[in-house]
């Protein structure tokens, strides 16, 4: 294997991992901060249920694509 497509794909996997990171915080910390200082009222007009499970849907994609990134780095060995 190639020094260069090393590098390609620690590039690929650490570009996974930041769309994780970045899903992660907009689709499962954003609404929690949001509902517990009132700043958006989505929570009350969704129900708590369809509201909870909105975060763990948004966080469970950000978890497959940091292990799709693990994968990627672990294909290197």
């Amino acid at each position: 294997m190639s020094k260069r497509f090393e590098e390609q794909a620690k590039l690929s996997a650490a570009f996974l991992n930041g769309i994780a990171l970045a899903i992660a915080s907009l689709g499962g910390v954003t609404p929690m901060i949001s509902y517990f200082y009132g700043l958006n009222p989505i929570a009350s007009e969704v129900g708590p249920a369809v509201f909870v499970a909105g975060i763990v849907i948004w966080i469970m994609v950000a978890i497959v694509l940091h292990l799709m990134a693990r994968a990627i780095l672990n294909a290197l060995d």
